[in-house]
């Protein structure tokens, strides 16, 4: 996955996760996490699959 910070955040980020001891990956993903885990996303848009071969 790649992101587009502007260059202004990138001393930040990385005496943030030097900091703690983590990688930029691990904090990109544990910001995706926490966000999917507070926010209700149902798993299915209601619609039905489309059989390609009886098309």
């Amino acid at each position: 996955m790649t992101t587009k910070l502007p260059r202004s955040y990138e001393e930040k980020l990385h005496a943030r996760v030097d900091y703690r001891g983590e990688t930029v990956t691990d904090y990109v993903a544990s910001l995706i996490l926490a966000d999917l885990d507070a926010n209700e996303v149902p798993e299915s848009n209601g619609q039905e699959a489309f059989d390609v071969k009886i098309a």
